[in-house]
Order: C-alpha cells, then sequence, then structure tokens
C-alpha cells in the first residue's frame, strides 16, 4: 500500500505548491483594493474638506468684504453699490478658492498618511 500512494507525492507537492501561489495572488490582490479604496476615501476626504473650508470662508468674508470696499470706494454712500458687492464677492470667491485647496491638500496628506 505505501508503493501505490508513494508515487503520488510529486503531485501532492505540486498541489501544495499551486494553493500557496493562489493564495499568494489573492493577498496580493486584496492589498491592492485596499489600496485603491484607502486612495478614494482621501480623494473623497480631500474634495468634502476643500468644498466645506471653501463655502464657510466665502460666506464669512462675503459682508465684511463688501463693506470694507464700499466705505474705501463710496465714503459717503451707505448703503453699498453694485460695484462694491461684485467686488467684494469676486475677492472673497477668489480667497474661499485658495483656502478651500490649501485645506483640501492638507486633508489629503493628512489621509494618506499611514
Amino acid at each position: 500500500m505505501k508503493t501505490d500512494i508513494s508515487f503520488l507525492s510529486p503531485a501532492l507537492n505540486l498541489y501544495d505548491k499551486l494553493m500557496i501561489s493562489v493564495q499568494t495572488q489573492v493577498s496580493i490582490d486584496e492589498a491592492k483594493r485596499q489600496d485603491s479604496k484607502s486612495e478614494k476615501e482621501a480623494q473623497l476626504g480631500q474634495i468634502f474638506a476643500g468644498i466645506g473650508t471653501a463655502i464657510a470662508v466665502g460666506q464669512l468674508l462675503t459682508g465684511p468684504l463688501t463693506k470694507t470696499i464700499s466705505q474705501h470706494l463710496e465714503p459717503t454712500q451707505q448703503n453699498p453699490s453694485l460695484k462694491s458687492i461684485w467686488l467684494g464677492t469676486s475677492i472673497s470667491i477668489i480667497i474661499s478658492l485658495i483656502m478651500g485647496y490649501i485645506i483640501s491638500l492638507i486633508a489629503y496628506k493628512w489621509l494618506k498618511k499611514d
């Protein structure tokens, strides 16, 4: 009986090596999927942080900027002119976009940190 089974040992060794190879490939594929998922989560966090910062900064700056610009351009008028409103809004949009971009970069680096 031992002699009948002994001829199967090379095949069993090859089968073991095949199973180890398959397990290794599955582990590599799973690590790639996890890395891809981590990258996508970091990008999503970056987008949310940037948009949230841009909206918050824009909301906080528009009123004071418009009022300050209006006081410098038309010191005698009590209400801001259309020109002051557009200029204040434009400057606040520019500042909020810059701040949103900076915060999104910081958030991305923080989320990608392992």
